[in-house]
């Protein structure tokens, strides 16, 4: 919602090919390879936010010590 505040342009554009493509009618899945428009816009708003994290979790199998920090055995983490 923020992209398409900051980005006026893109959303006119957006809903120019909505209309031209679905007319009146609400866009449904048959209309996908026909608004390859809203595809890239799709797919660039979840390169600025993922869903989900792009780490996997990690999990200590041992007490460690890195850089003076104890981590104990167990806790799961995200880096």
């Amino acid at each position: 919602m923020l992209a398409m505040l900051l980005h006026p342009d893109v959303q006119s554009r957006a809903l120019a090919e909505v209309n031209a493509i679905c007319g009146d009618n609400v866009p449904s899945f048959e209309h996908k390879p026909l608004l390859p428009y809203i595809e890239a816009i799709c797919r660039e708003v979840l390169r600025w936010q993922p869903i989900v994290p792009l780490g996997l979790p990690h999990m200590t199998s041992q007490d460690d010590v890195y850089e003076g920090y104890l981590i104990p055995k167990g806790p799961c983490f995200i880096y």
